[in-house]
């Protein structure tokens, strides 16, 4: 067995197998491209996210966001065109004939929330104080604030979660159990939870199965949550929220 198919020990045998199932149809350049390059499995996308294989276009494409004129449509325009012609995607919730609703071959049991412009996340919901007391809410803020609370939340079955194209987003794949609701049925209520306990709203785009996913490069991107995984990425933002403490 080659060494990056080595079942690492922070996975069990059960979570490797799921893991390492060719179930997401993944997508070449440009976004327009609709018809499947080939089947990845969940474990080979966190490789890619994580390895060098879209570093260049995540640096690319932030530095054009960076530069860019919010306020001017021709600006912002021509930057999303670039994101469509810089980043492969993955249709994360099954395996297609067709990048389309009718065309799933095999769902995959996972869903994506995708979750934009949350710089400016304070600890926000209803219900977060009272759903994780544990956290320490007057400092959880930003991107890396709502990344530490869905990292440690124990309602979510988390699956992989890393940061969009932009670096201001979360994507969040979650498994979902199509027993007891369909696709669409799950994301209401997932969106409905999100909304309720970290105020934060969730691209509507993710009720379609079909609805495909930017993979950019994020080298913290986390696979599944793992206790021994969890503490260390824990212990990071822990210090990185310190730190911000701190300095304020």
């Amino acid at each position: 067995m080659t060494a990056h198919l080595t079942r690492p020990l922070w996975l069990s045998e059960s979570e490797w197998l799921q893991a390492t199932r060719r179930c997401i149809s993944i997508y070449q350049p440009p976004i327009t491209q609709t018809q499947p390059c080939g089947t990845a499995s969940l474990w080979q996308l966190w490789r890619g996210i994580t390895g060098p294989r879209w570093q260049e276009a995540t640096q690319q494409y932030r530095q054009l966001l960076a530069q860019a004129d919010p306020d001017c449509k021709q600006a912002m325009s021509h930057v999303r065109r670039r994101k469509g012609q810089l980043f492969g995607s993955a249709t994360m919730s099954g395996r297609f004939d067709g990048r389309k609703d009718e065309g799933l071959l095999e769902h995959s049991g996972l869903l994506t929330m995708d979750i934009d412009h949350i710089h400016r996340w304070q600890a926000g919901g209803t219900l977060f104080a009272a759903r994780r007391p544990d956290l320490p809410v007057a400092q959880m803020a930003g991107v890396e604030g709502l990344r530490y609370a869905l990292l440690t939340d124990e309602e979510l079955a988390l699956r992989l979660l890393f940061r969009s194209p932009s670096g201001d987003g979360l994507k969040v794949v979650v498994a979902i159990d199509l027993s007891l609701g369909s696709h669409a049925e799950w994301f209401e209520a997932l969106s409905h939870y999100m909304l309720l306990t970290y105020g934060v709203q969730v691209d509507a785009s993710g009720r379609n199965v079909a609805r495909c996913c930017f993979l950019p490069h994020d080298p913290d991107a986390v696979l599944f949550r793992i206790e021994s995984q969890q503490e260390s990425v824990q212990q990071k933002l822990n210090h990185n929220i310190l730190n911000e403490d701190e300095q304020a």
